[in-house]
């Protein structure tokens, strides 16, 4: 879209609602046990998915162009660069990338140039991931700190279209910490569930239902703080 489409008060909880998900959703796709899945997923993407992207955006183009319209033969590079950040985002298999892809279907109904988003995501991911590395720090720790790298990253999508967006990168801090205030201990306590279930289905549930809990509580308070930001700057 090309301009700012703003937030109806009627239309809140369905943004909430879904932002929550696909903040979950995300969390939960970076599971451990299915990071090997997701992989190659990505690459049948990366192989038969780009490919058949760059084609499908040259063919529209060809056809505008035989028809005397506007080929917008740039397209062709753009679409095929996203597609590309699409797969990283999911390769990587963190749940901030993840998240950032799924969110991006939500919050492209309401700013523009928002598919920035994905790639805000990613780096911060990315960032995290390289950080983490050098400074060992507990799990609650690391959440804190995909928070804070992701606010700092998706901060520039947001700075020239919401008034305050700089409030974005504390929310996104705490949210992501109080997600994991819920999915670690959560994790601690399904822990004990091995001695019911196999250790592979153990596994999953143990992992699973905290991880999809600390995702929508994660979900719930960056999405109602972006809420906030979006209603300021319908408001301006």
């Amino acid at each position: 879209m090309t301009g700012f489409g703003g937030i109806l008060p009627s239309s809140s909880t369905i943004f909430l609602t879904q932002w929550s998900m696909a903040t979950a959703l995300g969390w939960l796709f970076a599971h451990p046990l299915l990071q090997r899945y997701v992989l190659e997923a990505s690459w049948i993407f990366l192989t038969a998915g780009v490919p058949l992207v760059a084609l499908g955006t040259l063919a529209v183009a060809l056809v505008r162009w035989h028809r005397g319209g506007e080929p917008r033969w740039r397209s062709i590079v753009t679409n095929t660069c996203w597609t590309i950040v699409i797969f990283l985002s999911v390769a990587i298999c963190q749940a901030g990338s993840l998240a950032g892809v799924l969110q991006w279907l939500v919050l492209r109904q309401y700013v523009s140039r928002s598919i920035q988003w994905m790639l805000a995501s990613l780096l911060g991911a990315l960032l995290t991931w390289q950080i983490s590395g050098i400074l060992v720090a507990s799990d609650i720790v690391y959440l804190g700190l995909e928070g804070t790298m992701l606010g700092m990253m998706q901060w520039f999508v947001l700075r020239r279209q919401v008034a305050g967006a700089g409030w974005w990168v504390p929310a996104s801090m705490l949210g992501w910490l109080l997600g994991g205030l819920v999915f670690f201990p959560g994790w601690t306590s399904w822990d004990g569930v091995d001695n019911i279930l196999s250790e592979y289905m153990a596994l999953i549930v143990s992992h699973s239902i905290p991880r999809a809990l600390g995702g929508l509580v994660c979900g719930t308070v960056t999405g109602a703080a972006l809420l906030i930001l979006l209603k300021r700057r319908v408001a301006t």
